[in-house]
């Protein structure tokens, strides 16, 4: 009796040897192409709506062009919540940073069993 085995390339691909920039081409590129679907189609849509004058009531739409931005660069409440969102980036990040450093400054430190217990069980829950 004869038995012949395939391998999954030979079996998909008519070839029974590969070199290894090809392995890694072939196991890469799903994951690269579902990658640049997820993030680059949705890029290209919010900028082709950005130019357009559509609303939630309406589905027609008609191509304003840069008119959008004009709108929103020359508002003053954009630029206040820009500012806004600003310092608070700001004071989160510095101050997550400087809490950060004082507990982990607290457990390394001389401190008793008890508040090393409490900080450990903070973190974990």
């Amino acid at each position: 009796m004869l038995t012949t085995s395939y391998s999954l390339l030979t079996f998909l691909f008519g070839v029974s040897y590969v070199t290894k920039k090809q392995f890694i081409i072939l196991f890469l590129s799903p994951a690269v192409i579902i990658g640049l679907l997820l993030s680059v189609f949705p890029l290209i849509e919010a900028v082709n709506l950005s130019l357009r004058d559509q609303t939630l009531q309406s589905p027609n739409s008609s191509f304003v062009g840069l008119e959008n931005y004009i709108k929103l660069f020359s508002d003053r409440r954009f630029w206040n919540s820009l500012k806004v969102s600003f310092y608070w980036e700001i004071i989160t990040v510095v101050g997550t940073l400087l809490l950060g450093i004082a507990v982990a400054l607290t457990l390394y430190g001389n401190v008793g069993r008890v508040v090393k217990n409490v900080l450990t069980l903070f973190f974990v829950l």
